[in-house]
């Protein structure tokens, strides 16, 4: 997928599929793929975390802090990244999930004959 691109392999895998539903499945792919490496760059800034507290390593050791001080950053340029499509139901519960549960969540449900919010 990575050597050839995924528009050229989805029109392999998926013939006959129209271009318009092959170009969000692309997209799709693009933002799992992106996700997925976003999300193990962390780990492994975390790995090293965890490496550095098994040690009894203090918090305020030198390292340490900037090792959190990278995470920090990664994950903040990864939420400046945050396209559209994880404004959809699955990224919204990714992020939340990531953070811990600690986002306030609200809804509204609208219809012809019911406006709800909460």
């Amino acid at each position: 997928m990575k050597d050839l691109g995924p528009a050229t392999n989805f029109k392999t895998l998926l013939p006959g599929v129209p271009d318009p539903l092959r170009a969000a499945i692309t997209a799709d792919y693009l933002t799992i793929a992106w996700w997925a490496d976003c999300m193990s760059e962390a780990a492994a800034i975390l790995g090293e975390i965890r490496k550095l507290a098994a040690k009894g390593t203090s918090k305020d050791d030198p390292q340490f802090a900037a090792l959190r001080k990278s995470l920090a950053k990664h994950l903040s340029e990864a939420t400046s990244k945050t396209r559209e499509e994880f404004g959809q139901p699955w990224g919204l519960l990714a992020m939340f999930e990531a953070s811990r549960r600690r986002a306030e969540a609200s809804f509204v449900i609208t219809g012809v004959h019911l406006v709800r919010s909460a």
